[in-house]
C-alpha cells in the first residue's frame, strides 16, 4: 500500500512536471525540469518507494 502511495506522489510531481515541459517547448521557451516544483516530489516518491522495497525486502528475510 505504502509503494502505491510512493509512486502516487511521484506522479503529483511528474505529470505537472511533462506538462509544462511540453507547453514551453510549444512556445519555443527554455524548458528546465531540474527547477520545477515537481522535481521535489518525483525525488520524494522516489525514495519513498525505494524505502519502501527495502523495508520489504527486509521483512521477508527476517520471516524465514
Amino acid at each position: 500500500m505504502l509503494s502505491f502511495l510512493a509512486m502516487a506522489i511521484a506522479m503529483i510531481g511528474a505529470v505537472p512536471m511533462v506538462w509544462d515541459y511540453a507547453k514551453s517547448v510549444d512556445y519555443g521557451f527554455q524548458a528546465s525540469l531540474i527547477n520545477h516544483w515537481g522535481a521535489a516530489w518525483v525525488f520524494a516518491g522516489f525514495i519513498l518507494y525505494v524505502v519502501t522495497r527495502i523495508m520489504i525486502i527486509l521483512i521477508k528475510k527476517s520471516k524465514k
